[in-house]
């Protein structure tokens, strides 16, 4: 009862920690935001709700694509790093706290002691959830139950295997630094496994980045030397025609604007694809697609602002 009252009021005083426990909670009011500011600019004059009217200039695009890709990422992305942070935290300080579990527990203290110490003795986010672990079994939880908890917290498949694997070393006895070794062993092997990985996915994204901005700098500079060029000087022609001059109808036919705002929306196209291809390689999941998404189509927009 105190621990349900507990969370009752942590949710009242700091909400957002649903949000970052959970990011893609975010998606069940980002998207409905979304969806009311499209109809709100089909529904008022505020954006343009023509296909001539979309390919006047970028305000319809901004309002109608870009404004939903902020409002939907911007806070999936940042809880989600939010999130990340708290789990990195756990893991890259999880094997020296099995091995401060493992010289504990053979200096003849049980497995919950050892944990008290590793607690008092170490700081950070894992010794607060260590002290957690010790306060839950002063209200009658089990060391099973109270470790439970702490893998639902975080969800980590590799550190839920190693607490499965202590809890049930526990059982039969409490001396396990034998258990625990092993335990730190592994976890120091998962922790180099990891760090390779990353190394290895690091250039990957690096040139998947570069060929977006390559391809984004090829497309800005045919827009502003060719495209741009090939409409004035159809609007040269024109002028010429009027005092008498031949035509230039295939010229005419060429709306540098309109082109813009289609090169541009290949650049946004390419920003998403490559964007979640980052997040899929860096973390195996879409989750962080908005901190690669997010910056490549600000520094678009600010590109096509200064073309057009």
């Amino acid at each position: 009862n105190k621990e349900l009252w507990h969370r009752v009021k942590e949710f009242i005083r700091q909400p957002q920690e649903l949000f970052i426990q959970n990011p893609i909670f975010t998606l069940g009011i980002t998207i409905p935001v979304s969806l009311l500011l499209i109809a709100g600019g089909f529904t008022t004059t505020v954006a343009p709700s023509t296909v001539d009217g979309m390919y006047s200039g970028l305000w319809g695009t901004v309002y109608y694509f870009l404004g939903p890709i902020y409002i939907v990422l911007l806070p999936l992305t940042v809880f989600s790093y939010k999130h990340n942070t708290r789990r990195n935290e756990i893991k890259h300080n999880y094997t020296e706290a099995l091995r401060k579990l493992s010289i504990a527990n053979d200096s003849g203290q049980t497995l919950l002691e050892s944990f008290v110490t590793v607690a008092e003795t170490s700081t950070g986010r894992l010794a607060r959830e260590f002290e957690a672990i010790n306060a839950k079994i002063d209200y009658n939880y089990s060391l099973g139950q109270a470790i439970t908890e702490f893998n639902n917290k975080y969800r980590i498949p590799e550190i839920s295997r190693i607490n499965k694997l202590i809890v049930d070393a526990q059982q039969t006895s409490e001396d396990i630094s034998g258990v625990l070794v092993t335990a730190a062993q592994s976890s120091e092997n998962q922790d180099q496994l990891r760090r390779e990985r990353e190394s290895r996915t690091r250039m990957q994204v690096a040139i998947i980045i570069m060929t977006f901005f390559i391809l984004m700098g090829i497309i800005a500079a045919m827009q502003d030397q060719f495209i741009t060029v090939i409409g004035e000087i159809a609007e040269q022609h024109d002028t010429d025609d009027m005092g008498g001059g031949g035509g230039m109808q295939d010229l005419d036919a060429i709306n540098p604007v309109q082109t813009g705002v289609l090169f541009f929306h290949a650049v946004i196209a390419q920003a998403l694809s490559a964007g979640l291809l980052c997040s899929y390689l860096r973390s195996n999941n879409l989750r962080q697609a908005g901190l690669f998404i997010l910056p490549m189509v600000t520094i678009s927009l600010l590109v096509w602002i200064w073309l057009m």
